[in-house]
């Protein structure tokens, strides 16, 4: 995927280049990690101009900057990681097309990680998610948020789950990563 004005550096010049936000990136990436059943991921990949041109486009290392700083905290959640089996995602996904969250797992499946990436999804009521039933019948016995460990209210209820964030915290618009175990 290409997200500079081209796919080969091309000059030098005053303009940002790149097409994509830090956002867009990061959360793409994320979709990737939860929908990539066959190995890999989305490796994003730059390259300085010749080096008497000074370095990088313009908006190209700092962009990844900024996506490195966003996946910095939660990496684990990402890199390493399977598509969840309690909370698959569709094939051919789309970041503006998923409800309110995608999901990976820990290689051993003791770990399910939630990415609320749309948090004004129905699913979500103020500081609320409600969950259904994991698809493969995993009972969770907690939740916590995964860039601090903030613990989180997990009711079980007949139709799924019920899980809030202590007051004071919100989902916020990037990504809002929860550990389920």
């Amino acid at each position: 995927m290409v997200f500079g004005s081209n796919w080969w550096s091309d000059g030098a010049n005053d303009k940002n280049t790149v097409t994509y936000s830090p956002e867009s990136i990061y959360r793409y990436t994320v979709l990737q990690a939860a929908t990539n059943t066959v190995g890999g991921g989305v490796q994003w990949a730059s390259g300085p101009l010749y080096s008497e041109k000074g370095g990088f486009q313009n908006g190209v290392s700092e962009t990844l900057e900024i996506v490195n700083a966003y996946l910095n905290p939660v990496s684990w959640t990402v890199k390493n990681t399977r598509p969840s089996k309690a909370y698959p995602t569709a094939d051919m996904a789309t970041v503006g097309g998923i409800d309110c969250f995608v999901a990976t797992e820990s290689p051993d499946g003791a770990y399910t990680y939630l990415h609320v990436l749309n948090p004004d999804a129905d699913a979500v009521s103020g500081r609320t998610l409600t969950l259904p039933p994991a698809e493969n019948g995993k009972i969770f016995s907690g939740a916590k948020l995964a860039i601090d460990g903030t613990p989180l209210a997990l009711e079980s209820n007949g139709a799924g789950y019920s899980l809030t964030l202590p007051e004071g915290i919100t989902f916020n618009g990037v990504d809002t990563v929860i550990t389920l175990y």
